[in-house]
């Protein structure tokens, strides 16, 4: 099957592990997934990028992105599949994905799995492309909400998906302060290094919060309809490149489709203990 790989400027992973064409690794296949057992792939280039904040943490700036083949044994829900055997075969374009592309993709995932009226009220203006000024006000709002109903959740299953959309929220509040930031930094001309620092710490965080809001929806999509990852954050670059255009020509966003709603029934699992911390470790492979 064809897989993808992130790996840093030497084409390493971490562990420091070696990759380069035609480098075949094989593993023993024993423990978790996020272990020496396994080495970790994703399935799309841009789910690869998207969910970096989250896994492998590399320096996009100077990261490499390998297309490669092999045989998954392990799944975590498509947010990333392990080898035992698997071969990087050539460098691939990294894709270009942008903040507001990130923070689409962690609210699509969680609106697979989260019905709830005030999380979806915000994320579905926001996603138009219509009102992301006026997000900015009830953000707070819909984070509250949504941690709120988590932690009150009956059934585990409930809880990560609210917990997802919790996420997702704080990663749209960071991305519009990170936004309001820069314009104003480039307004003042004045103590833009403190400005520019701050934005840069931003953008980090809405990253992490988007990427960690689509694993979470993951997991708590596993035992009901799965979520195709890798198609919503295809999705999530498209649509925003879209809005882009047309911000450009001076255009509506009438054009976009309306965020369906979840399936019923879409989400239902089963899953143990609380929230999964913000970022794992990232994996030895």
């Amino acid at each position: 099957m064809k897989l993808y790989k992130l790996t840093d400027a030497d084409d390493r992973t971490h562990g420091g592990c070696q990759w380069g064409p035609g480098v075949t690794v094989e593993t023993s296949g024993a423990g978790e997934l996020c272990g020496p057992g396994f080495t970790h792939w994703q399935t799309d280039p841009a789910l690869a990028v998207m969910l970096n904040p989250a896994q492998g943490r590399f320096d996009l700036a100077t990261a490499h992105l390998w297309a490669g083949e092999g045989e998954i044994v392990k799944d975590d829900c498509s947010v990333k599949v392990g080898c035992t055997r698997a071969t990087t075969l050539w460098r691939v374009t990294l894709p270009v994905v942008s903040d507001a592309a990130r923070v689409r993709f962690g609210i699509l995932c969680a609106l697979e799995v989260n019905a709830e009226p005030t999380f979806r009220a915000w994320a579905e203006g926001w996603l138009s492309g219509r009102d992301r000024g006026a997000a900015a006000a009830t953000v707070a709002g819909a984070a509250g909400a949504a941690a709120a109903g988590a932690r009150g959740a009956a059934r585990v299953n409930a809880s990560w998906a609210l917990w997802g959309a919790a996420w997702a929220a704080r990663a749209l509040a960071v991305h519009v302060v990170f936004a309001a930031r820069a314009a104003r930094a480039r307004e003042r001309k004045a103590g833009t290094s403190n400005a520019a620092r701050m934005a840069v710490d931003a953008r980090v965080n809405a990253s992490g919060y988007a990427a960690s809001a689509a694993t979470w929806a993951a997991w708590a999509a596993q035992a009901g309809r799965p979520l195709d990852l890798a198609a919503l954050a295809r999705r999530a670059v498209e649509e925003e490149a879209a809005i882009d255009r047309m911000e450009r020509n001076g255009a509506g966003h009438d054009a976009l489709p309306r965020v369906k709603p979840p399936a019923p029934g879409a989400g239902a699992a089963t899953l143990p203990g609380g929230p999964p911390p913000l970022h794992e470790e990232p994996c030895d492979d």
